[in-house]
Order: C-alpha cells, then sequence, then structure tokens
C-alpha cells in the first residue's frame, strides 16, 4: 500500500474489524486512516508531533496513540478531539480488548487499565515492565478478552484474568532467560 508522500510510518495496525488500516506518521505528527474497501482514499488526523505508535478500538470508535517517552492519548476519530491519558518520560504501549471495554497503556512502572470512554482515571494498575530501562513490554488479549498476557521483561510474561479483576493467574518463564 503506497502511502502519502511525505508519510514516515513508525506504526501500523488494522482497526475496525480488518476493515482499516492506520499508520502512525511520525514525520508528519498524523494518524493516517484508510478504508480498504476504499483503497486510494487516506484519511489523516493531526495528533502530535512524532507520533511512534497507535492502537484502534474493534469497532473503529477510538484510537490510541503514543509518542516515544512522552504519553499516550486517546483519540476519537469521528471529532478529531484527543484526551491525554498518561504523560511520563518513558515509552508507551496499548492495547485495545477485543469486546473495546478496556483499554490497557503501560509505563515502566504500571499498567493501566482505562474503562474505555469514561477516561476519568485508571480502574486498575498492574505490575510495569521490568527490563530495560525506559522501556514498556509488550501487550496482548485473548481473542475472546477474558485473558491478557503482560511481559514483565524479556524473558517473563504473566497472564491476567480480564474477567475477575485483573487476578495474575501464572508466570511464564522462559527455560532460557538469555533468550
Amino acid at each position: 500500500i503506497d502511502l502519502p508522500k511525505g508519510a514516515v510510518c513508525q506504526w501500523a495496525t488494522l482497526g475496525d474489524k480488518g476493515r482499516t488500516l492506520l499508520v502512525a506518521d511520525s514525520g508528519n505528527g498524523q494518524v493516517m486512516l484508510r478504508d480498504l474497501d476504499r483503497p486510494a482514499e487516506w484519511t489523516l488526523l493531526q495528533v502530535v508531533p512524532d507520533v511512534k505508535f497507535v492502537a484502534s478500538h474493534p469497532d473503529g470508535r477510538w484510537i490510541a496513540y503514543s509518542r516515544w517517552k512522552q504519553g499516550v492519548w486517546a483519540l476519537d476519530p469521528r471529532t478529531n478531539i484527543s484526551i491525554e491519558l498518561e504523560r511520563s518520560p518513558a515509552s508507551f504501549f496499548a492495547v485495545f480488548s477485543p469486546n473495546g471495554k478496556w483499554l490497557v497503556t503501560g509505563s515502566p512502572d504500571k499498567y493501566h487499565v482505562w474503562e474505555v470512554g469514561s477516561w476519568a482515571k485508571p480502574v486498575h494498575d498492574l505490575r510495569g515492565y521490568h527490563g530495560i530501562a525506559g522501556l514498556v513490554g509488550p501487550l496482548a488479549f485473548s481473542p475472546d478478552g477474558t485473558m491478557l498476557a503482560v511481559a514483565r521483561s524479556s524473558s517473563v510474561v504473566d497472564l491476567v484474568d480480564a474477567t475477575k479483576g485483573w487476578e495474575e493467574i501464572v508466570t511464564l518463564t522462559s527455560p532460557d532467560p538469555e533468550i
């Protein structure tokens, strides 16, 4: 897929059940959306300079984006209004639950669970990443949204039960911690 002239793709993901491509364009400080049924059209949403990461709500109602070592925001693409959720001198990642109810954001100290749409404050905190200082480990929900995998370091992943108070239920450790 050709990007608009001058675009610098830092991160890309599919949204709206695979019908939309979202691109974090750091060169122009925008999130670019492309309806894959209309491949010639891009919707350009101005966000923050040097945007590095983007995640999509399952039905496309919200977009989470971040800037390297700056923070994470939630964006309503219908109004192009952003809400700042986090600000920290660390990297950020975010993931929406498959049912669209939760957004989990990460910082080195904590992962925060937000109720989508209210954005008032995190409803729950999980332990942070204990790997390289200033970085955040990846996050992923199971397809049914009941489990969240949280990278704690390069060799440790915790599985969290999203249906029972965000309880950590098991820790998976690599047999070779050097990998």
